[in-house]
């Protein structure tokens, strides 16, 4: 796949500077490929405005930065829509200009229905936006690009595979499966297996034990079918929460690095901008459409109450794992 590296050129591409801004904050620029004039939808993603056709996007994609008021009765009163004062504003929680490009290129393909150029980790992060905002046909075909994928790299487990896809907080119908296999195997996770789920945060390596073991007990009382099996891998891993279009992840986790595309011929590493052919605009007066996401809690939590909790937990996962392996023998589900 072809890349570009971008910067921002501050000599020769005439952006202004925003009133009231210091020296050093970043100017607004027009996204050199996704920024079309006549088009009535303004996204502000850091300092690099969009816009684009309100018909590219579904309803649920305003309703999630229309706030507590909720979307107005007509168009021209959502967010986003027919001025640059009114753009949709975005911060890094919520999502980049690199990977929001790879979303639009798949909304503005000029290839119709060759998307060949797109690598795994670009239907990754497409799949999470699409997901997210409600994107329900450009989800689906996410997903089965990346499944397609999954034959070209026929050596990874299901673990890696699983710790690979859930860094970019993907739908549950990604992983589901993948979980499943992993839970109805014969052999226990190693302690390697089990750190690399833990590292997701969660505690995942214990809920994937402990899911597990409810399918091994629901065993002994009945044969269980597919359906039953994955009802239970889902409920011991909160996977239930993120089959809904539109549904935040369950286990915050960072997002894989993206990259995006290159003059509309597919994904890659880029800033967002094209040197001298971007233009200015100023930031907007109001952000009042913000997507209401927060930044990382701020802790207080006494360091000595996280030292005893840290110890209870590692007490509690050695438990688990002599208990895994003891049970590693046993038929599996």
């Amino acid at each position: 796949m072809p890349t570009a590296r971008t910067t921002i050129d501050t000599k020769h591409n005439n952006t202004t500077k925003t009133p009231g801004s210091s020296p050093q904050s970043p100017q607004t620029v027009r996204h050199h490929l996704y920024y079309r004039e006549s088009r009535d939808v303004y996204i502000l993603i850091g300092h690099v405005y969009f816009r684009l056709p309100s018909t590219d996007f579904p309803r649920s994609f305003f309703e999630r930065f229309a706030g507590s008021k909720g979307l107005g009765p007509t168009i021209d009163t959502w967010p986003g829509i027919g001025a640059p004062e009114n753009a949709i504003f975005m911060t890094e929680d919520e999502t980049t200009p690199e990977e929001f490009e790879k979303l639009a290129w798949v909304l503005h393909n000029p290839l119709i229905d060759d998307f060949s150029t797109a690598t795994l980790d670009d239907w990754l992060v497409i799949s999470r936006l699409a997901h997210r905002w409600g994107f329900e046909t450009v989800s689906a075909m996410a997903i089965r690009r990346i499944k397609e994928a999954e034959k070209d790299t026929p050596n990874m487990s299901p673990v890696e595979r699983v710790y690979k896809y859930e860094l970019t907080n993907p739908p549950a119908t990604l992983v589901e499966d993948l979980y499943l296999k992993i839970c109805t195997r014969d052999e226990a996770l190693s302690d390697a297996e089990w750190d690399q789920l833990d590292s997701l945060g969660g505690n995942q390596g214990r809920r994937v034990h402990r899911a597990r073991e409810a399918l091994l007990k629901a065993r002994v009382r009945g044969r269980l079918g597919p359906e039953q099996k994955k009802t239970i891998v889902c409920e011991f891993l909160g996977l239930d929460t993120r089959r809904t279009i539109g549904s935040p992840p369950s286990t915050p986790s960072p997002t894989a690095a993206g990259s995006d595309a290159h003059h509309g011929q597919g994904p890659a590493s880029a800033s967002g901008t094209n040197g001298s052919q971007q233009n200015s605009t100023t930031t907007p007066a109001s952000r009042t459409n913000t997507n209401g996401t927060s930044g990382p809690a701020n802790c207080n939590t006494n360091q000595n109450t996280q030292d005893n909790t840290s110890a209870a937990q590692q007490e509690g996962k050695g438990k688990d794992r002599a208990s895994a392996s003891a049970s590693s023998g046993k038929d599996s589900t």
